[in-house]
């Protein structure tokens, strides 16, 4: 597979990077970032850019993909105003899903979305992420990815209290439908992108599941 990833200097995209490079289902990987991605690897192709609801500039970087991987968060505490939260979780998604479907027709849109988003919330992160899950996979039939709480070796955007979290999140590993460590995240992603599955929210028990599921396969998934 090609495949795009929008947040790899997150700690969810970043996940996603580490295990991409190393897997076998994946020939190229490129992102878009504001900053430079450093990685000592022939498979990464890397654009840079800092317009998040605009990307003709990098069109280049949608064409000829299997999947584009959209991994831009920011926890709420980091967020000045709700304006700001919108772009990053509605507008940027909807837009970079549109230059997939103008370069790459045929591929699948992945957009990280949160356990808990619902369109009933009162909580302005579950609400405005599942409006970007509806109108995704109404729009693009995108695959929305609701994971628990992400214990991820790269922490890069998050919180200082979030960090000294993690250490008491893991004794939910045993919890599938709380916990998933940040690398299976990952090979569940590219485990369901393999399939060209799509028109599918997965939710922790899944994500766990098809991340078993690629382990299980060996060195030809992962």
């Amino acid at each position: 597979m090609k495949i795009l990833i929008l947040g790899a200097t997150g700690a969810a995209g970043g996940s996603l990077l580490e295990i991409a490079l190393g897997s076998a289902l994946v020939t190229e990987v490129r992102t878009i970032s504001r900053r430079k991605i450093a990685v000592d690897s022939r498979k990464q192709v890397g654009f840079q850019h800092g317009h998040l609801t605009d990307y003709s500039a990098v069109s280049d970087a949608f064409a000829g993909l299997d999947a584009c991987f959209y991994c831009i968060g920011r926890a709420t505490a980091l967020v000045k105003a709700e304006a700001e939260y919108h772009t990053l979780a509605y507008d940027a998604p909807l837009a970079a899903a549109k230059a997939l479907q103008a370069r790459s027709p045929a591929a699948v849109f992945h957009y990280l979305s949160g356990q808990g988003a619902s369109l009933d919330s009162d909580a302005m992160w579950a609400h405005t992420k599942a409006e970007a899950e509806a109108d995704l996979l109404d729009h693009y039939r995108a695959v929305c990815w609701r994971p628990g709480a992400i214990d991820a070796r790269n922490t890069t955007g998050w919180p200082f209290f979030y960090k000294l979290m993690i250490p008491a999140v893991r004794i939910l590993a045993p919890a599938r439908k709380f916990y998933v460590k940040g690398e299976d995240l990952a090979r569940a992603m590219l485990q369901l992108a393999s399939t060209r599955d799509r028109s599918r929210i997965i939710e922790n028990v899944e994500i766990r599941q098809l991340a078993d599921a690629s382990r299980a396969a060996g060195p030809k998934a992962v």
